[in-house]
């Protein structure tokens, strides 16, 4: 399981992008080229590869997310809590986050998303629940075609 924080300050450990995203896989001891390629991998895909070597506090708000994101999803995990993943974000680097989500969906991920944008909801999920004072309450308009969008 991962969380990616609504704050990426809070979840920076390493002193460039590249090990923040190399930081997890090195920990669970993915072997080398392995551990390369899928960097190279979401440095591409996040549109990360001119900042690579820097220090993921020198970015912009919507980079930082974003170098959070890919650090948070390199591994694969089963389970991804996201908190305002697409906050910050341009058309296409969401359209990149929401397809690096799907992906991971389709191949087993659980994906639990806090999103204020109704639209990107109606869009992409599976299942929808909203807080209101205190009590949850689940949107059954969007079950239809579960098996082809995320949950959040």
């Amino acid at each position: 399981m991962t969380l990616v924080f609504q704050n990426p300050e809070m979840q920076f450990l390493q002193p460039t992008v590249k090990k923040e995203i190399e930081y997890t896989l090195s920990l669970l001891g993915w072997e080398e080229n392995a551990k390369k390629y899928r960097v190279e991998e979401l440095l591409q895909q996040f549109s990360l590869d001119h900042v690579k070597d820097m220090h993921s506090y020198q970015l912009s708000l919507g980079t930082k997310k974003r170098v959070s994101i890919a650090s948070c999803i390199a591994h694969r995990p089963s389970i991804v809590l996201a908190d305002e993943p697409t906050f910050c974000q341009d058309a296409l680097n969401t359209r990149e986050i929401l397809l690096a989500l799907q992906e991971l969906q389709k191949n087993g991920t659980t994906i639990i998303m806090v999103c204020h944008d109704q639209s990107l909801l109606e869009r992409v999920a599976t299942r929808i629940y909203k807080m209101d004072q205190s009590t949850i309450s689940e949107n059954k308009s969007n079950r239809e075609d579960c098996n082809k969008r995320v949950i959040l």
